[in-house]
């Protein structure tokens, strides 16, 4: 394996746990795109800070280098460890312009690790923002790919690899994503071009590559259309996987359907933006509702609160009882890390984007630490290894089962919130059902339909 690093392969592993635990579901799409060998250059969106290279690099057999902003590299440790994670420093203008000479070696460093036939993950965009829209890509991709190959006479045959992170909502624990990549292209198809023209060619590889990596993400054209894309999500998504005859319970078609209405979105809105002004209002009159009364859409499908939903909401509130002793289990073994990484997270993050990758890398060290802690006194207490062994697997194991406990907990209670309205305020209830109508009658006009 070329340039290989004993820290960044032991630190996969804990890596992958974490990030299974904090996202609920991740699912990567189309690997075989991935070349198992050669120099790559993987450009990807930028959504999610150190998380964004982080579950890239976990889940790729090949070691992968990437690049992250310069002010990460603050601090000895950190930088070590960074460097062993074989990430580079880039400086940005408002880190100071002290730093921006540094820039050329980690340059020069990204032509080396290219030209020894490694992978390298870049972000054009050159900013970490979240949100479902690719920002117009810099120049820099481009140069060092075409720089490359021009101090090698086009022989490394360097790959270019577009990456898509699609997350539904990458600062919420228990979100989901899908990773998706798309078609690998050679520099060396632009060879003939640059020869005429470098700074021409610098604009069309960029080009190309941002419609590349256009086709694989989900966006959302407009900001002001961001609180009803999601709104829309969640009144007709499951319909539309439905109708297109594809599987609820899949990821990859959850992001279809989800790219689906995205796209019926911006059409709608780029054609009638006066009618997309007016879904907007009518979605968040029914979505505030909603919250009034503390319900989710999905409650409301049904429209009528009859005798079976009374009897599976008994039966929860049934299996709740039952099963509440082992979730203060799980509390009392798994919840302090999991609060302090929550509290961490908060307190040190100096903005949304940098929020999971703050809750993550504490909540590892916490739990570890916690783990490791309990497993001493419980060794120190019983001097029997069959309770230790027992510890050592009951911990992890109730502490999902509380993430997935939990979770039942609040469905369970939307469930008698909604049984409570329906049985005692018919009034609102209708309101509510009147509201919803009103806002699938709407949807219509996107050629989508409940």
């Amino acid at each position: 394996m070329k340039d290989f690093s004993i820290i960044y392969e032991l630190s996969k592993f804990p890596t992958y746990c974490a990030t299974r635990i904090f996202y609920k579901q991740i699912l990567f799409k189309h690997t075989e795109n991935f070349p198992a060998e050669g120099p790559v250059l993987i450009c990807s969106n930028h959504v999610n800070a150190f998380m964004d290279p982080a579950i890239v690099q976990c889940n790729m057999r090949r070691q992968i280098y990437s690049l992250a902003r310069g002010d990460a590299f603050n601090g000895k440790f950190l930088s070590w460890f960074l460097s062993r994670w074989k990430i580079l420093p880039i400086y940005r203008l408002s880190e100071g312009t002290e730093n921006l000479h540094k820039n050329e070696e980690t340059f020069n460093r990204s032509f080396e690790i290219l030209e020894r036939k490694n992978s390298l993950v870049m972000y054009p965009e050159g900013i970490c923002v979240q949100e479902k829209r690719l920002r117009k890509l810099k120049k820099g991709a481009a140069r060092i790919a075409l720089r490359v190959e021009e101090k090698n006479n086009f022989s490394v045959g360097l790959t270019i690899l577009p990456l898509a992170l699609n997350y539904s909502n990458a600062k919420k624990y228990r979100s989901k994503l899908v990773v998706i990549f798309g078609k690998p292209f050679k520099v060396s198809m632009f060879k003939e071009l640059y020869e005429q023209d470098k700074v021409k060619t610098i604009n069309e590889l960029t080009r190309y590559l941002e419609n590349e990596m256009a086709k694989l993400m989900i966006i959302v054209d407009d900001k002001a259309n961001d609180e009803l894309y999601e709104q829309i999500l969640e009144v007709c998504k499951d319909d539309v996987i439905k109708n297109n005859k594809r599987n609820l319970k899949n990821l990859y078609d959850d992001y279809l359907a989800s790219k689906l209405i995205a796209e019926k979105l911006n059409e709608f809105s780029r054609n009638h933006p006066e009618e997309t002004k007016k879904l907007r209002l009518i979605f968040h009159s029914y979505f505030d509702k909603l919250n009034i009364y503390k319900l989710r859409d999905h409650l409301l499908r049904k429209k009528v609160a009859d005798k079976k939903s009374l009897y599976y909401a008994v039966a929860d509130a049934f299996l709740i009882v039952a099963g509440f002793p082992f979730f203060l289990i799980g509390l009392l073994f798994n919840y302090i890390p999991y609060k302090i990484a929550h509290l961490v997270a908060i307190k040190f993050s100096k903005n949304v984007e940098f929020y999971a990758s703050a809750a993550i890398a504490t909540g590892m060290v916490m739990w570890s630490v916690y783990y490791f802690a309990q497993l001493i006194i419980i060794a120190k207490l019983f001097h029997n290894w069959n309770y230790l062994l027992i510890a050592a697997v009951a911990i992890p194991i109730t502490g999902i089962y509380c993430i997935n406990f939990y979770t039942y907990i609040k469905k369970t209670a939307g469930k008698w919130r909604w049984i409570r309205l329906f049985e005692k305020d018919k009034k609102n209830y209708n309101e509510l059902l009147a509201l919803r109508e009103e806002a699938i009658n709407e949807l219509k006009q996107l050629g989508i339909k409940e």
